[in-house]
């Protein structure tokens, strides 16, 4: 059996779990959780969608504020690229890159 998270629930998750840190105290391992949900346990994915773990850093990122600035459609990534900052995207991007 399938379990859906309503992407209103995802987004805000995302928002509150990222909203708390100041800048330099970024926990991108925390953040990456959110990803896994749908992009599979430690970035890699068993239905599907793109997988994270060991891409690189630039391209996320470029992915992500692509995403943020509506420059690139998805079903729920824009939302919750739009709650992220730049800097939690950089670091976000730097810790999915260094997945195995």
């Amino acid at each position: 059996m399938r379990t859906y998270i309503k992407p209103a629930a995802l987004a805000a998750s995302l928002v509150l779990s990222a909203s708390g840190a100041a800048a330099d105290a970024i926990k991108p391992e925390t953040m990456a959780r959110n990803c896994f949900t749908c992009h599979g346990t430690g970035g890699h994915p068993v239905n599907g969608l793109a997988p994270l773990a060991g891409i690189d850093a630039k391209a996320i990122e470029t992915s992500m504020i692509d995403f943020r600035n509506d420059r690139r459609q998805a079903t729920i990534m824009n939302r919750i690229a739009r709650g992220l900052s730049e800097a939690e995207i950089a670091a976000l991007a730097q810790y999915l890159s260094t997945l195995k």
